[in-house]
Formats: C-alpha cells, structure tokens, sequence
C-alpha cells in the first residue's frame, strides 16, 4: 500500500500526470479517506487543466481531514488558478491558522496580493515567508517580482542572481529575470534569459511570451510602447480600465475644447492627432510587429495560434486599406467605395486586437468573438453590397460606424475580465 503511493508520487515528480493520478486514485479506491492522497490527485487534476475535478478533490481532503492545513493550501492554489481570489484567500488564511509558520503559505498570500498589484503587501507577505525560510527559491521569486514593480529592480536582480546561483536550472527564476529586463529596457539581454529559459522548459507559456516580446521590443516603436505596456501592468486590471475610460473622457473633452476656443485649437489639434496614433497603435501594434516576426524562421516558431490568426486578420485589413488608397489615388478619386473603405478598413484592426485582447477562455472569449464576427460582417457586407448599389448596404455599414465605439468600450471592459476556469 505504501509502495504503492510512492510509486504515485514519483511518477507526479517525473511530470507523468495522467500516469500519477491513475496511481493515486488506485490507491484511494482502498483507502477514501486519505486526505494527503487527494491532495497530490487534485494536483494531478490541476495540471491536466481539469479545474472543476481539481476543486472537487481538494474539498474532499478538507472533509477527510479538516486540520490538514495542507489541504487548504491546496483548495487555495486550485481557486487561485480559477481566477476565484475571494476563495482563494479564504482558503490561505484558514491553512495559516493551522499552520502559520508554513513559507509556502505566506508566498501562497503574495501571489495573491501580486495578481490584485498590492505589490507592497505582495512584498511583505513574501518577506515573511523568507523569515521561516530563508532560502525559500518561490519566496525569493515572488518577492523579486514585487521588487520590480516597486521599482526597485537592482535588489530584485541581486535576488534573482542569488536563487540562480544556487539553482542554475531553475526556469521560473530565470523568466522573472527577463521580464526584469524588459521593465529596464534591455531588450537583448531579457531576449537571451528568456531563451536560456525555454531551453529548460520548451513549455513554459510564461518564457514564450517574454521572449516574443524582447523580440518585439527591437522595433523602436514598439520598443516605446512596451514601456507604456508595463507600467500600465502594474496597475490592477480595475484601475487599468478607469486610466484608459479616464483618457476616453479626456479626448471628448479636449475635442470640445478644441471647437469653443480658436486660439488653442492649432495646439489641442495636434495633441488629438498624436493621441489618436498613439491609441491607434496600443491596440494592433502587437499583431502588427507579429507580421514582421513571421518573417524570422525562429519567430515564426514562436507565434501562437492566436497571435497567427490575429496578424493574418489585421494584415489582410491593412491590404484592404491600402488597395483602396491606391485605387483612390490612381485610378479615380472619386470612388466613394473606396472612400469608405479606408476608414472602415483601418478601423476594424481596433476591433480585432480589442477582440483577441480578451481572456481566450470563458464567457469573455465567446461574447468578444462573436462581436468580432458581428462587426466584421457588418462593415465588410455593408461596404460589398453598397458598391452593387443595395440599399441595406448603407444601413450596415451606419450600423458599423455608429456602434464602433461602444463596441470598443466594451471591449475595453472585458479584457480586465478573469472568468472562473472550469
């Protein structure tokens, strides 16, 4: 029975999940009420992506053994990977009444007040883990990343430095220390960490998408907007939303401005013009260096099925634009078609990187892609059956420009959405 679950466990640390999980359920077919063996099969659960099953497992060793702090470390891990944070809390704080002398508990506590950007309180917390142990690496990662956010990135890399010394192989460490570069601005350094990274672990989502980014970061605009990039990022996704309506509501105001007082319009104008390439770029710069980087065979390797389907829609746009400005220009200038075109073509790039900026999971997925199909058929059909002279032609694509911007709010709104993972 007892080789049996150490069998189980050794399997877990060779990352055979499916192959573990089948151990540990064999033995709990025998012995139900093990509550430690429910816990490494709700772990199991968790990293097959089975949230639901997870969760369940996790309640059933806090029913096995309500004093088990362990399992309600567990129970707040798997809320926490579910975007359930209240749960989660609740759940860290019952394991550190039991247990409160327990690192990983109070690194448990920092990520979560890191996911809410309490970086100070992610600070503390993860400083508290260190007390109970020193050379705790999760505690020392957490807290670096903190660090960072604090602007304090010379402790952080002394911090990092010191984890990767004493474990050179160790994967989350080095891609805390690119993404500690990227926030410095040097891109070929967090470019070389985050493929030092990689190599350690070709499926880490987390070295990928840094690494794509140092990548980006080489194209100088892009390289100034990455700053932007990340010193929203350390605003919660709630304040982040009230900056970017605050902005919205700002524009409005300055383009009054601009009609009811002539001798600063000239001026009002121009900072309305580089606002709006500045706003312009914020939401389809990503995909539109993503072109570039399918260029490069190592960055085509790189580039996600989102990120994929997401270029192609945005360039095929862009080519829409730019056969209309042609056409416009070289054949007749006069084709209303085409002057139409080109704002509806330009603007739909808005719409496709508010759409894919949402969570790929959940109701937000579902509700921004179906905007996007609605969108996109309304403008495309509408401008195809306005050139053949149809009068619903006209209708839809008043029903495109009229509805942009609330679509666009509203897009706005569900990319700070985190949906519960099933």
């Amino acid at each position: 029975m007892k080789d049996s679950l150490q069998q189980a466990e050794a399997l877990f640390e060779m990352g055979r999940w499916e192959q573990a999980l089948g151990a540990f359920e064999e033995h709990l077919a025998l012995n139900p009420e093990d509550s430690h063996a429910l816990c490494m099969a709700a772990r199991c659960f968790l990293n097959l992506e089975l949230y639901g099953k997870a969760s369940e497992y996790a309640s059933a060793a806090i029913a096995a053994s309500p004093d088990n702090s362990y399992a309600h470390y567990i129970q707040s891990f798997v809320f926490y990977v579910r975007n359930l944070d209240v749960d989660s809390r609740r759940a860290i704080e019952t394991a550190l009444e039991l247990e409160p002398t327990n690192p990983s508990y109070h690194v448990m506590v920092s990520r979560l007040e890191a996911k809410a950007s309490k970086w100070t309180a992610a600070l503390e917390a993860a400083e508290t883990a260190l007390q109970f142990d020193p050379h705790n690496g999760d505690a020392q990662i957490v807290r670096a990343g903190a660090l960072v956010r604090l602007r304090r990135s010379d402790e952080a890399e002394l911090v990092l430095q010191s984890v990767l010394e004493s474990d050179p192989e160790n994967e989350d460490a080095l891609t805390e220390l690119g993404f500690l570069h990227l926030h410095t601005s040097q891109w070929q350094k967090a470019l070389e960490v985050f493929q030092s990274a990689l190599l350690l672990d070709p499926e880490s989502e987390a070295a990928r998408a840094g690494l794509v980014e140092a990548m980006r970061a080489k194209f100088p605009i892009y390289g100034l907007l990455l700053r932007y990039f990340l010193w929203m990022n350390g605003f919660s996704k709630r304040y982040q939303q009230v900056i970017m309506y605050g902005a919205s509501v700002l524009v409005r105001i300055l383009g009054w401005a601009k009609k009811e007082y002539p001798m600063i319009a000239p001026l009002l104008g121009v900072l309305l013009f580089f606002w709006r390439i500045f706003a312009y770029l914020t939401w389809t710069i990503r995909s539109g260096t993503t072109l570039f980087l399918r260029l490069n065979k190592y960055g085509r390797q790189l580039v996600n099925k989102n990120e994929l389907m997401e270029s192609n829609i945005v360039g095929v746009l862009w080519l829409g634009a730019l056969a209309c400005w042609l056409y416009n220009y070289f054949i007749d200038p006069f084709a209303l078609v085409c002057r139409i075109g080109i704002p509806m073509f330009l603007s739909m790039p808005l719409v496709v990187g508010g759409s894919f900026s949402s969570a790929d999971y959940g109701w937000p997925y579902y509700v921004s892609r179906i905007t996007l199909v609605v969108m996109l058929t309304a403008g495309l059909l509408g401008l195809v059956l306005f050139g053949f002279g149809v009068q619903i032609g006209i209708k839809l694509l008043m029903f495109y420009f009229y509805s942009l911007n609330f679509v666009l709010l509203g897009l706005a709104y569900l990319e700070g959405v985190e949906p519960e993972k099933e």
